[in-house]
């Protein structure tokens, strides 16, 4: 491992140039750094270039970390994806300590949570475009189908409560599911979010998937549907999104239908029974 980052290093240096733009951001070359990134292997420490931005306090860029896959500035990709999913099954201290007995590494508190941050990042947009996808071809498939209802977009939103320190604080989710001309259900995406004081991310995660399903579908007319357990949140993000959401394409106001799901109006009427006879 340490032979083959010398060896890409080695190409770096021979092909560095002074200067490159990106993203419509300019850079220039500064200076040479150290840095040192955890592996499978262990830690590995090598010198890589450093552009810095031309614009006043914004960051720069060492392109050897980014050729690399670098994640977080801490990470090799496939250390990152053991990590990741360490995070997933074990608490904080936990999964650190396997990583410092299966690779020999330690990363500190700090470096541990900005790796998994910038993985969360990462498979959130892999997540969000892939899914627009996806259900982009169920409604086309959707659309061949034979029956007497219009295609169907069914959106859904919740929230679940689940436990950090020193309290349970909601975490959001969301679906958006497809239905075919005979109503049977042709697929459902799902969406999530850990808690945020008032949900923005999730608001906005579900918003650019159905707007990019609308896009991508067409002109077409699709029924859309609302489904929630009438919560604060649910309700707030149809009286203040959806209520208010243009087609991408025609410009025309959209028009959604809301009611709540079966089994929270069961529990509402069981609640409402036990209030008026007694439970």
């Amino acid at each position: 491992m340490q032979r083959t980052i010398q060896e890409i290093e080695s190409i770096h240096r021979d092909q560095t140039v002074s200067s490159f733009d990106l993203d419509g951001e300019s850079y220039r070359r500064n200076r040479r750094t150290a840095n040192t990134i955890d592996t499978r292997f262990g830690p590995i420490s090598y010198e890589r270039w450093y552009f810095q931005n031309t614009q006043v306090r914004t960051p720069g860029i060492a392109p050897l970390d980014v050729r690399l896959g670098i994640v977080a500035g801490r990470m090799s990709p496939a250390l990152a994806e053991v990590t990741g999913r360490l995070a997933a099954d074990l608490p904080q201290q936990a999964a650190r300590e396997m990583l410092a007995e299966r690779f020999s590494v330690t990363p500190s508190v700090e470096a541990y949570r900005r790796v998994i941050a910038d993985l969360a990042t990462q498979v959130r947009s892999v997540h969000d475009d892939e899914a627009t996808r996806q259900l982009i071809a169920w409604i086309d498939e959707a659309r061949q189908s034979k029956g007497k209802h219009d295609v169907l977009l069914q959106v859904g939103r919740d929230g679940v409560f689940v436990q950090s320190r020193p309290c349970w604080e909601e975490a959001s989710c969301g679906t958006i599911a497809v239905y075919d001309r005979n109503r049977k259900r042709v697929g459902t995406i799902y969406l999530g979010q850990m808690p945020e004081s008032e949900q923005p991310t999730m608001t906005r995660r579900l918003t650019e998937v159905i707007q990019g399903v609308l896009r991508g579908a067409g002109s077409e007319a699709l029924r859309l549907r609302y489904v929630t357990d009438a919560g604060c949140h649910p309700q707030a993000y149809y009286r203040d999104v959806l209520c208010k959401m243009k087609h991408p394409l025609t410009g025309r106001r959209l028009k959604w239908t809301w009611c709540v799901d079966f089994f929270h109006a069961c529990e509402y009427v069981s609640q409402l029974a036990a209030s008026l006879f007694g439970s």
